[in-house]
C-alpha cells in the first residue's frame, strides 16, 4: 500500500510504511566582513541575529587587536611592524572563511556603520562580489558617491531582525527523508 503526500504542489509517492520527515528550515551561513574599529558593534550585531535565528555564522578574527591600535588609522597601524606582519595572515584567514561559506552556498554581510568600508574590508567584499559571486549584505550604502560598492550589494538591512527576515526569505533549505515506520491508516 503506497501512501500519497503534497508537499509545495507536488505530490510525492511514499512506499509502504515509509513516514517523510521534514526537517526544520536550515539558513544557509553567513560571514561578516568588518573594519577592526567596529569590533565591538559587529559582536553586538552577530550576537542579536544569534538569539533570533540558528546560523551558523564565521566571524572576523579581531582576538590579538588592543583597542588602542584599533583605534588608529590603517595606514598609522601599518607603521608597527607587528602589525605589518600579521595583516597578511589575517587577510588570508578571512578569505578562507569566505571559500568555505561560498562551498556551503552561504552569504556575505558587510558590515559599515556610516557607510564606512576599510581597505581590507573592501578587498574581501571584491573578492566576494567578483571572484565568488555571493550574495551580499550590508549595513549602509557607501560614503562615498563616486565609489563602486552599492551597485554590487544585494540586500541593504539596518537591524539584526531585517537581516534574519531577508536571510530567511532567500536562502533555506528543506531537507526530506524517508524513514521506516507504521503507516496509519
Amino acid at each position: 500500500m503506497q501512501s500519497e503526500k503534497i508537499i509545495n504542489q507536488h505530490k510525492i509517492i511514499l512506499p509502504d510504511n515509509m513516514l517523510l520527515i521534514i526537517s526544520k528550515p536550515i539558513l544557509k551561513p553567513v560571514v561578516f566582513c568588518t573594519s577592526q574599529r567596529f569590533k565591538e558593534e559587529v559582536q553586538h550585531f552577530m550576537n542579536e541575529v544569534n538569539k533570533l535565528t540558528n546560523l551558523w555564522i564565521l566571524k572576523p578574527d579581531f582576538r590579538r587587536h588592543r583597542k588602542k591600535m584599533i583605534k588608529k588609522s590603517e595606514p598609522n597601524r601599518l607603521k608597527a611592524w607587528s602589525y605589518k606582519t600579521r595583516v597578511p595572515g589575517m587577510a588570508m584567514a578571512h578569505a578562507e572563511r569566505l571559500r568555505k561559506v561560498k562551498a556551503y552556498s552561504g552569504t556575505c554581510f558587510i558590515y559599515n556603520p556610516g557607510g564606512y568600508v576599510g581597505w581590507n574590508t573592501f578587498g574581501e567584499f571584491f573578492m566576494t562580489s567578483q571572484e565568488l559571486h555571493m550574495p551580499i549584505f550590508a549595513l549602509e550604502p557607501h560614503y562615498e558617491d563616486e565609489v563602486i560598492f552599492d551597485e554590487f550589494v544585494d540586500f541593504f538591512v539596518s537591524t539584526p531582525e531585517e537581516f534574519v527576515e531577508k536571510h530567511h526569505l532567500f536562502f533555506v533549505n528543506h531537507f526530506l527523508e524517508l524513514k521506516k515506520g507504521l503507516v496509519r491508516k
